[in-house]
């Protein structure tokens, strides 16, 4: 049985097909990548809504409070009114006289400042401090409100 191959027989050789399964393996790997990285930020994504969410149930109880509440206390001197807004930022931002939250979910610490009659007469406001420890690393978020006295 003698074959004979025709010169107008084509395919591809084993070269070409080598060829396109390392630029398919490329293409592949670089969309695992992609998925990693969006795995990663909506990890990221989630632990910030997490901590909003704890900062915002902390806000509703302190509004709920009294405006005399112990909760309420002045946390922060800012010296004699009219305190100069960077004075008052850098204080609310201290955790070292912050009232703490003991109820904390785990994985979460909850601080909040308050400034007593800043920026006006019969205000207080408050900055909540929602603290969490991301793979060794703190991430913070921070809510701020007024509380006005009689409302």
């Amino acid at each position: 049985m003698n074959k004979t191959f025709k010169k107008s027989e084509s395919g591809f050789s084993l070269i070409e097909v080598l060829i396109a399964l390392f630029v398919f393996a490329v293409g592949i790997l670089g969309m695992a990548s992609m998925q990693l990285t969006a795995i990663s930020g909506n990890s990221q994504a989630n632990g910030i809504s997490q901590s909003a969410t704890w900062g915002a149930d902390r806000v509703e109880v302190l509004m709920a409070d009294d405006y005399d509440a112990a909760d309420l206390d002045d946390t922060v001197s800012v010296g004699t009114p009219p305190a100069l807004p960077a004075d008052v930022d850098a204080a609310l931002d201290d955790f070292t006289t912050a009232h703490q939250d003991a109820g904390a979910p785990e994985h979460y610490e909850i601080f909040w400042n308050v400034v007593e009659n800043y920026p006006i007469e019969n205000c207080k406001t408050i900055r909540i401090h929602t603290r969490r420890n991301d793979k060794g690393t703190l991430k913070v978020v921070s809510l701020n409100f007024a509380k006005m006295r009689g409302i």
